[in-house]
């Protein structure tokens, strides 16, 4: 009983930690993807209050050279996303067949 207790809440802690890793990624995915754009560029359809000079306190704009390795990390991002949960299915799948 005590085993499947610890297996129990060894698998709730793994998924709440694979869970919240995936909406991590995303996350950041998304803030490199529509983060703060350089001054005068153009804002982002549909990221509300965004006014196309958004900066975050203490910290230059983007220039638009930087723009494509922030795209490329949030496409990195979102390929890990992606991978992280595929392994998951292929983990998962088996037990169900």
């Amino acid at each position: 009983m005590v085993n499947e207790l610890i297996s129990l809440l060894l698998v709730l802690v793994v998924a709440i930690a694979v869970a919240g890793s995936v909406c991590g990624l995303y996350s950041l995915g998304i803030l490199l993807w529509y983060g703060p754009s350089a001054k005068g560029a153009a804002s982002p359809a549909g990221v509300a209050g965004n006014s196309g000079a958004a900066t975050v306190e203490g910290q230059a704009p983007v220039a638009a050279g930087d723009r494509g390795g922030r795209r490329a990390a949030a496409v990195v991002c979102f390929g890990a996303c992606a991978v992280i949960v595929l392994f998951a299915l292929w983990l998962i799948i088996p037990i169900f067949h």
